[in-house]
């Protein structure tokens, strides 16, 4: 999955009728374990949220040819839904 591919499938929520944040619980792995684990999450009562702005942010990098997960949880994270996914 690309960027633009990520970035369309991910639905923005608005607060007061302005583009507000992203739930992370609607972004698909690897993607929502990297950006957990990359990112403080924004302050919305119940969820995990990202804001739109770190949210796009994210992405930039996330899709930039040089992007490494900034915590070793999250690698190990990954490592082992791919290795789920294998076999």
């Amino acid at each position: 999955m690309d960027r633009v591919e990520l970035e369309n499938l991910v639905p923005v929520h608005e607060l007061s009728g302005k583009p507000a944040f992203v739930r992370l619980v609607d972004v698909p792995n690897p993607f929502r374990t990297e950006c957990y684990h990359d990112h403080l999450c924004a302050n919305v009562p119940g969820q995990q949220c990202i804001w739109v702005w770190d949210w796009h942010r994210w992405l930039e990098a996330r899709f930039s040819g040089t992007y490494q997960p900034r915590h070793k949880a999250a690698k190990e994270e990954i490592t082992n839904d791919m290795l789920k996914n294998i076999g």
